[in-house]
């Protein structure tokens, strides 16, 4: 889940108006642009997701000696007895809207970054702040769309015998299977080849026509199954922004013609002006590591075990599931037309240069498939195009979600896994070792 277009640009122009102005310390009077200011950031934090109380961490607990004088520094010494990465806006007298950007402010002139507008939405609690001051300061890979870039890099220089397992799909992969480092240990565990590698690409809101663009930048691999995330909301759930970003290239400046083709064809031609400029992987590969070798970089992936689990009267409510998916759904009758044009490609793509690809159901809640259905049947038309694929092109669907054991306990909210994370992305494994006859047991 993310901020909504809307949130972020109000945020964008919050911090544009900050970063030329001049903030009093806490507790000093504000200027009334200043107070402006902080009265629409108060807004943007009201509307940005929130931690659920839990019982705090001992004092100091994991956090940088460094952000804790800046900090102690900015709000008063008087707190840094008490500060734990779960320290939270509510937890600091003076930590408000307005101080909120000058402290914002002054994390990026102590550590001579600039925050991303989403980074800085997720800066109401300290643990967060910490982990996006590492990143940024850093330069890793910490989100989803540059380390995927990282792993295909390093996957196209992989020795061509060495068995690979490389899943493209969104958060409910990237949250609902183990870490990248145990996903690896795994499939070597089940593979029995030591050498194994996995490639979990999983993307947080990757849909099907930038999955067909990285494929287009993979093109080949050798001893490789690929495993595509499938589900109804995959199919139905791609908004008319979601597409535009695709068409433009917006996440991944790289070239995709057949995905470009297919876009075009269906109203969503843009100019070159509006196009991201397309470059190499190879050459934002250089631009990124900056001299450094992949080996230097780590990325744990991020996931939101603050944000409060859904109950059953939140499943039942239509506007907080569209709300969830920012009102995509409401495009679900271009979103199964287009996407299924887009699987074919996939499909075919992968055929002719001899990539093993199979279909990976992803955990969906029942509430949220039975609401589907009411919309339009989205569910029972995912599944009539999945079954003609399975007939016409022989493509392997591989349902670890049942073979799992997933039941609705085991959900956050409509689409992430609390539960079941192992045994989950073992038998998603273990179907793709299935298919590729690798499996050592």
């Amino acid at each position: 889940m993310s901020l909504s277009d809307g949130i972020t640009n109000r945020l964008r122009r919050a911090m544009d108006q900050a970063r030329i102005m001049v903030w009093p310390a806490p507790g000093k009077a504000p200027k009334p642009a200043l107070e402006k200011v902080g009265a629409e950031v108060d807004t943007i934090l009201e509307q940005s997701p929130k931690p659920t109380p839990k019982p705090k961490a001992s004092p100091n607990a994991a956090l940088d000696p460094e952000l804790v004088d800046l900090f102690c520094g900015y709000f008063g010494d008087a707190h840094r007895d008490r500060l734990t990465p779960d320290t939270d806006m509510d937890d600091v007298d003076g930590w408000d809207s307005q101080s909120f950007l000058g402290f914002v402010l002054t994390l990026e002139d102590a550590f001579s970054v600039t925050f991303s507008d989403s980074e800085a939405a997720q800066m109401f609690q300290l643990g967060h702040i910490q982990r996006i001051l590492r990143n940024a300061r850093l330069d890793l890979p910490h989100d989803d769309v540059a380390h995927a870039c990282c792993q295909i890099h390093r996957m196209k220089q992989a020795p061509s015998d060495v068995l690979k397992v490389i899943v493209l799909s969104g958060s409910s992969t990237r949250e609902g299977f183990v870490s990248p480092s145990d996903g690896r240990d795994m499939l070597r565990r089940l593979s029995g080849d030591e050498n194994a590698e996995w490639y979990n690409l999983s993307i947080s809101g990757l849909v099907v026509a930038e999955t067909l663009q990285l494929l287009e930048v993979i093109k080949a691999v050798d001893n490789a199954m690929i495993l595509i995330g499938w589900s109804p909301i995959i199919l139905g759930g791609c908004g008319e922004a979601e597409f535009r970003r695709a068409a433009t290239h917006q996440r991944f400046p790289f070239a995709a013609p057949k995905m470009d083709r297919i876009l075009k064809c269906h109203g969503y031609a843009v100019t070159s002006e509006m196009m991201t400029p397309s470059i190499s992987l190879d050459v934002w590969i250089e631009r990124y590591l900056k001299g450094r070798s992949l080996e230097a970089l780590h990325y744990e992936p991020y996931l939101y075990p603050t944000l409060a689990p859904w109950n059953a009267d939140k499943y039942r409510d239509e506007d907080s599931i569209l709300r969830f998916y920012n009102h995509a759904l409401d495009n679900y009758k271009q979103s199964l037309e287009i996407n299924e044009q887009l699987l074919r490609e996939i499909v075919l793509y992968c055929s002719k240069r001899k990539l093993s690809l199979g279909f990976l159901n992803l955990p969906l809640h029942s509430e949220l498939l039975a609401y589907l259905e009411t919309i339009g049947q989205v569910g029972s038309r995912t599944e009539a195009i999945l079954k003609a694929f399975r007939a016409e092109m022989d493509v392997p669907f591989i349902d670890a979600v049942g073979q799992a054991g997933i039941t609705d306990n085991d959900f956050r909210d409509p689409a992430h896994i609390t539960q079941k994370r192992e045994t989950f992305t073992e038998h998603a494994i273990s179907g793709a070792l299935d298919q590729l006859g690798n499996v050592d047991r």
